[in-house]
């Protein structure tokens, strides 16, 4: 098999250096928002099962393997542990010894046999790995080919559902090393991720808009802050914003976020003071 050259992907070289320190910022954040990690360079054409030696035929074959071994393993495993149960049913004086050693007994066999047993099975042969590093090359190639420039063009996020959008938010702020944290589904009072990078919430809401959003939205997620005693907020929604929210949002010192300004977003370094109020 030749070995496949990795690049970075061409017209990407500035977005890479900065993806990847970037990646350092929340490499420990793994959590539900986090995305799949992306290597850090990827194959120059898409990759195809051939370029790793693999045929529909060595698939099929592989599977037969798995099968097998599968089979194998499950007999070993039964054949061992109907000894260890017989043995030790043997011994049994009564109704309930016989249940209790039963129960020991089977216990017994399910770690003892069947994690060694399961651990051999789970062996990688070649062909499996080469068909997980086609995967995760395909998996980059797909990110950066095709997913990331769609995200730099603002019909991607006016196409987003309410809570992809959210989500996808979330990810940018999350590479930029914020706290941040994407509330409830259900009693979330109007606020739908919230940022505390340094102690100060930052309340944000998220419209899924095909349309402007009105001076309503800006007074809800205002009520929420108000109560909640939270100074900073934001309103990001697809579709923009009408006058009237504009002006409401200025004088509640509120920032807004529509699609332009989030793909703008994407091309720089948010520094944690960002959307701190300047006084």
């Amino acid at each position: 098999m030749t070995k496949r050259k990795l690049f970075i992907p061409e017209g990407y070289e500035e977005d890479y250096i900065r993806h990847i320190r970037q990646e350092s910022k929340y490499i420990q954040r793994k959590s539900q928002f986090a995305e799949a990690e992306i290597p850090p360079l990827v194959p120059k054409w898409k990759p195809t099962l051939m370029m790793y030696n693999i045929t529909d035929e060595i698939q099929e074959k592989n599977k037969q393997r798995h099968s097998l071994y599968d089979k194998i393993g499950f007999y070993v495993f039964l054949f061992i542990s109907l000894i260890i149960i017989y043995k030790g049913l043997c011994t049994a004086k009564g109704f309930s010894s016989f249940i209790g050693i039963l129960l020991h007994r089977a216990f017994i066999c399910l770690i003892f046999v069947g994690g060694p047993v399961g651990a051999i099975l789970s062996i990688k042969t070649g062909v499996d790995k080469r068909i997980e590093k086609y995967n995760r090359h395909l998996e980059a190639w797909k990110y950066w080919y095709e997913l990331y420039p769609r995200k730099k063009v603002i019909s991607y996020w006016k196409d987003l559902s309410g809570y992809k959008f959210e989500k996808e938010l979330a990810q940018i702020f999350i590479k930029n090393g914020f706290d941040t944290e994407i509330t409830k589904k259900s009693g979330d009072g109007g606020v739908d991720i919230i940022l505390n990078p340094k102690g100060e919430k930052i309340y944000i809401q998220c419209k899924a808009y095909k349309t402007r959003a009105g001076v309503a939205v800006v007074r809800e997620l205002l009520g929420c802050m108000e109560l909640n005693n939270v100074e900073y907020g934001i309103v990001a929604c697809t579709g923009g914003f009408t006058k009237g929210a504009i002006e409401a949002a200025l004088m509640a010192h509120i920032t807004l976020l529509d699609s332009s300004d989030i793909v703008k977003l994407m091309d720089k370094d948010i520094p944690l003071d960002y959307f701190y109020r300047k006084e």
